[in-house]
């Protein structure tokens, strides 16, 4: 399926070739397209709750099941590779050394105050949301673990349709070798797809409290398929949910700076302080682990723009992964947001 906008893709694609994030590969290991797009199909035909919207398009952000046993993510851990990205630096301290890091309320006031007068780009109805990231696919069948590239561009309209562009890169295994397209686990290439009216909640950022203590209590009812019970695991959710939304929608700054106070009040909580983003931007880096007692120990950590107060990246740090055979500290994947806006239609 194609799009008007694929002009725009084509230069999205060029941006992130000029930055790394995507790599020069022949054409010899490039995806069948075709099977691309009977891979998406197949993603899009299976019913979505009009709230869990964003499990059908967020790769990026979140986990999509093809077929039965293949699971695209981005927050999955696997052995340290030369396919995934040297980590970030940061001013303060790192991902492997959180107890060295202060709490991060004061940084999170200040961003909600940066939030709250800026105003949210473009014009018009339709929100418009473009990522890049890398993201892992691990077959529970077999075990098999890959990586590649993904780009995804959403139009959210206001009847809750959408359309959605996605290019996938050719599969890297785990050690950052090029794997055959015949060995590679399905959902590579090129794909389009249009959801119909009443898909997502377009009205959901609107419709949100702004009061953080009923937000927050707001934020842990919409989170599904989650374990919230412990204080650290419901700032876990609390968290997943802000990336969520934000790989959605187009962020009010009052929303936005509620979102920030909400996260203000969370211990767990910490400042890794000034770091420059995949792309270049000043950002700073907040820092959230995974619950102590998971045989996965992971670092969440979101990247802000100090200037805007908006969320504009975030980074998946696996400290160890019993399953997967992880002893070191790692880049197991990233999201960063190229482009958000309000549109004036879908194609623009």
């Amino acid at each position: 399926m194609s799009f008007p906008d694929e002009p725009e893709i084509r230069e999205l694609r060029a941006l992130l070739h000029e930055h790394g994030l995507v790599p020069n590969l022949p054409v010899s290991h490039r995806p069948d397209p075709s099977e691309a797009e009977r891979t998406l199909q197949r993603v899009m035909s299976g019913a979505q709750s009009p709230r869990r919207r964003s499990m059908g398009w967020m790769a990026a952000a979140a986990a999509v099941v093809v077929g039965a046993a293949v699971i695209w993510t981005v927050t999955t851990g696997s052995e340290p590779a030369a396919a995934y990205p040297a980590p970030l630096s940061f001013s303060i301290s790192d991902a492997n050394h959180l107890a060295k890091a202060p709490v991060a309320t004061p940084v999170l006031l200040d961003l909600a105050e940066a939030a709250q007068g800026v105003a949210p780009p473009g014009a018009g109805e339709f929100q418009r949301v473009t990522t890049a990231g890398w993201l892992l696919a691990v077959d529970t069948d077999t075990g098999t673990v890959e990586v590649a590239v993904t780009q995804t561009d959403s139009r959210l309209a206001p009847d809750g349709s959408a359309q959605i562009s996605q290019s996938r890169g050719p599969a890297l295994d785990v050690h950052g070798r090029l794997k055959p397209s015949s060995l590679a686990l399905p959902g590579h290439g090129d794909t389009g797809d249009a959801l119909p009216a009443g898909s997502f909640d377009s009205q959901l950022p609107a419709t949100l409290p702004r009061d953080p203590d009923a937000l927050r209590k707001t934020l842990l009812t919409l989170t599904a398929g989650m374990q919230c019970k412990t204080p650290a695991e419901q700032t876990t959710c609390i968290v997943d949910e802000i990336q969520q939304l934000y790989g959605t929608y187009v962020m009010p700054g009052d929303l936005a700076g509620a979102l920030w106070r909400v996260l203000a009040s969370e211990a767990g909580v910490r400042d890794l302080g000034d770091t420059t983003d995949r792309l270049g931007r000043p950002a700073r880096a907040l820092a959230v682990p995974s619950s102590p007692d998971q045989a996965s120990q992971r670092v969440q950590v979101l990247l802000a723009s100090p200037s805007s107060g908006r969320l504009i990246g975030t980074e998946t740090v696996t400290l160890r992964d019993a399953y997967l055979g992880l002893t070191s500290p790692a880049v197991t994947g990233f999201q960063t947001w190229l482009d958000v806006r309000f549109v004036e239609r879908i194609g623009s």
